[in-house]
């Protein structure tokens, strides 16, 4: 059964860097008491990631508000993989596996970046000012189609698995009246083969019993 577990939510618009990666790693907390109950290819990795990504939004100086609001969106997507998987573990197949390993190549890449504008120089910040802005729009749109991707994947596997659940609650269903209905029919023989025999026993105590009240 999935947690309960609760994503701490920002509801300010006008929330600053720091708000959004204190934020953050409150998310990222809450996507740890969701790991899963067994080893799932992918998902470990994906939260190292999205850890590494939200620690170097942090020392970030040009665009920080933008590098705070992906790194905010890498820890919702993670909590949210993390919620989808939690207690159903044993649904994760092939494709499922697929797609976590797009998002966390993603992720990667993501990683990369933002480290890389952690660690570049003032002069290198104000050179690659735009050209940062466009890196993290074209990543911010890359990232939330590999989490369509996943999250359409997870529903599909989802309602072949209600599906697969269903007919086998069928097939018992079926079962379970076909055994009634041979009881039934069993017992019903019995009666009828025990009638002679309960006759007999019947007609038996009545001429026993008729010359003793005489």
């Amino acid at each position: 059964m999935a947690s309960t577990s609760k994503c701490p939510t920002l509801s300010s618009k006008s929330a600053t860097a720091t708000d959004l990666l204190d934020n953050s790693i409150a998310v990222l907390q809450a996507a740890g008491q969701l790991a899963p109950l067994i080893p799932v290819p992918f998902v470990a990795s994906i939260f190292v990631s999205a850890t590494v990504i939200v620690d170097a939004a942090r020392n970030v100086q040009q665009n920080k508000l933008n590098c705070a609001k992906l790194a905010k969106r890498v820890a919702d997507l993670t909590h949210d993989v993390h919620k989808e998987i939690h207690g159903r573990e044993e649904l994760v197949d092939d494709r499922l596996n697929a797609a976590l390993q797009q998002l966390q190549d993603k992720l990667s890449e993501i990683q990369r970046f933002m480290q890389e504008q952690a660690s570049k120089s003032t002069l290198r910040r104000i050179i690659s000012r735009a050209n940062i802005s466009t890196q993290i729009t074209e990543l911010t749109v890359e990232l939330d189609y590999v989490m369509r991707t996943f999250k359409t994947t997870a529903l599909i596997r989802m309602e072949l698995h209600m599906a697969e659940v269903n007919q086998k609650l069928a097939v018992i269903d079926q079962r379970a009246n076909e055994e009634r209905k041979w009881d039934g029919k069993h017992f019903g023989k019995l009666e009828l083969d025990f009638q002679p025999m309960l006759l007999n026993t019947t007609k038996l105590k009545s001429r026993i019993e008729w010359p003793l009240s005489k």
